[in-house]
């Protein structure tokens, strides 16, 4: 096992105890820590580290030296909480909570309530804990855990609310509720907010680069590229090695299509990190779009000598061998990537579209249905699915795939559209009138999809009667 003695800014007495624990595992030999060295000791290794095997190795050997103390069995709560033990930390709790139901024993429950997913149940405690805190100091670290416990549960919107009291309440916010905010907006898509946080978060810790670098995904996500590429340089400059934050800097110069700059990004990254499979990939992403396929192939099969079992390097050599019009090496490398990766709907697609190259359509409409299975927000792969059921059967087995295709995409036009025109044939009109009102609630300007399909529906009444009702009028074009 790999030990590590850089411990950031923790003190010379804290380093020193984390030194002494180690040492101890390295030489088999007990050595005494008291309480205080055991919370420091479990909490660097949970929440510095991520390690959750020397978590509860330092939880183990604390529970030796100190049975039945709360404070370690909290930590030994939160360990089980991370690595999915719920119902053993539940366990705990309860044992707890008939010796000492204390603030700190409930809030613990909250958490693990929230964490296996209980989220009513989490919320009910965590707000009758806000309800009877004594002083600031409890509702803060209060709110602190409610709203980190429903971050990992992704309920950024409930988490929100915590943040947002916790915002009001304090003046000025500290700054973890201030990145937190920003966080969850950026996760829910409310980019202005991202922004208007993140810039406060910077206002209060300039040299923080992961703050940089979120903001530089923000400014990604509004189309704000120059914005986007000055964030990622100032997260550069105070983490030189940061992976995520070249490749923002990549995605907004392919965005404003300086394709040259983009490669001496990811040249310059790869000097430092050249082992990095998915700055080799990008790289190679970035010769193709030069229409220069020597080199990306060059890039991926570089990918394959580092890890033979990146599945991105496969597919990107089936883009090289396809561009060739290779299409069995194509489909050969397509195979190999969605073994690797079966869970990635992109490969699944990419896969599908050589074997209907070979003619293998049975086979591309399995593999489709892998996509949707995965994905089934993915249009086009429904599309597609579509049109190679209406190749191999007929109408209603086609007519069934976009009916599950709208039960997902109900805001797509072009699938009502679709199976408008389909009932249309089928001679059903009363629910070819239904999707195409449907589609053009949605969009009438692409109601040539209907059209284009069915000409002769010009002269149903009941079609043309339809379209008027909401064709805009002359009037409301001006």
């Amino acid at each position: 096992m790999e030990y590590y003695f850089e411990y950031n800014s923790w003190n010379d007495e804290e380093k020193s105890s984390l030194r002494r624990f180690e040492g101890m595992l390295l030489g088999g030999k007990s050595t005494y820590f008291d309480v205080e060295e055991f919370e420091l000791i479990i909490d660097y290794y949970l929440l510095e580290r991520g390690d959750m095997t020397m978590a509860l190795r330092a939880i183990e050997i604390a529970d030796l030296q100190h049975p039945a103390v709360t404070e370690i069995q909290l930590r030994k709560v939160e360990v089980l909480t991370c690595v999915g033990r719920n119902s053993d930390a539940i366990g705990i709790l309860n044992r707890l909570e008939k010796i000492e139901d204390s603030m700190l024993v409930q809030l613990f429950k909250a958490r693990s309530f929230t964490m296996q997913g209980k989220v009513k149940e989490g919320t009910r405690i965590f707000d009758r804990l806000l309800a009877d805190a004594d002083d600031d100091a409890e509702l803060m670290h209060i709110f602190t855990m409610a709203a980190d416990s429903l971050i990992r549960q992704y309920e950024y919107q409930k988490a929100l609310r915590y943040l947002l009291a916790a915002h009001s309440r304090f003046a000025p916010p500290p700054l973890h509720v201030l990145g937190s905010m920003a966080y969850c907006y950026l996760q829910i898509g409310d980019w202005e907010n991202a922004l208007l946080f993140y810039n406060k978060s910077i206002d209060e810790d300039p040299h923080d680069a992961y703050l940089w670098n979120a903001l530089s995904e923000v400014y990604l996500n509004m189309d704000k590229d120059l914005e986007a590429i000055e964030a990622a340089d100032y997260a550069l400059l105070l983490a030189p090695k940061m992976d995520v934050a070249y490749y923002n800097k990549v995605d907004a110069l392919l965005s404003l299509e300086r394709t040259d700059e983009a490669v001496s990004v990811l040249r310059e990254y790869i000097e430092q990190q050249p082992n990095d499979v998915e700055a080799h990939c990008r790289l190679g992403e970035c010769y193709e779009q030069k229409n220069l396929f020597a080199e990306a192939k060059q890039c991926y099969e570089q990918v394959i000598k580092i890890d033979d079992k990146y599945a991105g390097a496969y597919y990107g050599l089936a883009s090289v061998a396809d561009e060739a019009g290779d299409v069995e090496a194509a489909y050969t490398y397509l195979q190999h990537s969605v073994e690797l990766e079966p869970e990635n709907p992109e490969f699944w697609f990419a896969l599908s579209q050589a074997q209907a190259t070979r003619d293998d359509v049975q086979e591309a409409l399995a593999s489709l249905d892998r996509v949707v299975a995965l994905d089934k927000y993915d249009v086009e792969a429904w599309m597609k699915m579509a049109e190679y059921s209406f190749m191999l059967y007929d109408v209603p087995e086609t007519i069934a795939v976009l009916e599950q295709a709208f039960t997902a995409n109900f805001d797509v036009a072009e699938v009502a559209y679709r199976l408008a025109a389909l009932y249309y044939y089928s001679c059903d009109m009363n629910s070819c009138l239904l999707y195409l009102e449907r589609g053009l609630k949605i969009n009438i300007e692409l109601v040539s999809e209907f059209f284009d399909a069915c000409t002769e529906a010009h002269d149903e009444t009941e079609v043309m009667n339809l379209y008027k009702k909401y064709k805009p009028s002359k009037k409301s074009k001006k």
